[in-house]
């Protein structure tokens, strides 16, 4: 009898193991499954949002996009020696140096250079304060040399680095309060482009695509510390473009991403691609062809996001 009790004993211990072991698989592939199935979102059929003014500068094919915002980030932070360097445009024989401390924002947009050989070609905006950009404004008109076009002046200048004691030439305009430059001698054609884009419809954030990144991306609230919109090459093969934005929030950085897909059905494939190479991202959702994460961080590393846009 009590051999049989002993058994019997055994095999609910063994049967107890197995339905334990059998729940707990279940569960793991539950849940590591489930995430591919996840519901897809949808973009409302109609939205808006306030597109930053400078983006008129900015024609409809860049290679990426990115804008840092120094009013939010100073006051946000309170750092202001977050930056190594907080000088932007130091122009030869014009004391007036902008920085980052007497700037608004600063943005870089990428253009493919012609030449594949040679780096892109990078279009610079910058918003001075009032100030220093009547300053800058009353020094340039005195000292450079002055190319007429249409209703502007583009003034060919010698941009002085921290690097290197020579000078590199370029060209820069300015216009209701934006400052533009661009090196070298493709400089002059990215400045008359920009002129030229802001008088037409046929700009960046006309594209449904940018639009629709931008409105997934950006708070609406304009207090992001930057963001970047890119084309080039990303670790899923198949994201078509990839935006990022960050933001200050209780004291942490939060990082966000968009990822633009040709359709939908390549967005939920993709979902696990996409988190993969998002383990820190708490939130991910598909939204119509775009897959969204949100990543939250401490804030010594907001120098370290900052720099990855």
């Amino acid at each position: 009898m009590d051999k049989k009790r002993g058994h019997s004993g055994n095999r609910i211990l063994i049967i107890s193991f197995a339905l334990t072991f059998l729940i707990l698989s279940l569960a793991t592939l539950f849940f590591i499954y489930l995430p591919s199935h996840q519901t897809i979102q949808h973009l409302p059929s109609t939205y808006d949002f306030k597109i930053p003014d400078w983006m008129k500068f900015v024609s409809s094919n860049p290679e990426k996009v990115t804008m840092m915002n120094f009013t939010q980030i100073f006051q946000k932070t309170g750092n202001y020696s977050l930056f190594s360097s907080n000088k932007l445009l130091m122009i030869s024989n014009i004391t007036t140096q902008i920085t980052v401390l007497n700037s608004e924002f600063s943005a870089t947009i990428l253009f493919q250079n012609p030449n594949p050989n040679s780096e892109d070609l990078a279009l610079n905006i910058i918003k001075p304060n009032q100030d220093t950009y009547s300053a800058f404004k009353n020094e340039l008109e005195k000292s450079q040399t002055k190319n007429a076009y249409g209703t502007h002046i583009i003034f060919q200048v010698n941009r002085v680095t921290a690097s290197s004691p020579a000078y590199v030439s370029g060209y820069t305009t300015l216009d209701g309060g934006y400052l533009l430059y661009a090196d070298g001698d493709k400089g002059l054609d990215l400045l008359k482009k920009a002129l030229d884009t802001e008088l037409e419809t046929n700009q960046f954030t006309g594209r449904p695509d940018v639009k629709a990144s931008f409105y997934l991306l950006l708070s609406g609230k304009n207090d992001e510390l930057g963001f970047s919109y890119s084309t080039l090459p990303y670790a899923v093969s198949d994201v078509v473009a990839t935006s990022t934005s960050i933001r200050y929030e209780d004291n942490s950085v939060i990082t966000r991403y968009v990822f633009t897909f040709s359709n939908a059905d390549t967005a939920s494939k993709n979902l696990d691609n996409i988190k993969q190479a998002n383990l820190n991202a708490t939130d991910i959702q598909i939204i119509d062809n775009y897959i969204a994460t949100t990543a939250k961080y401490e804030n010594n590393l907001i120098f370290r996001e900052l720099r990855s846009l």
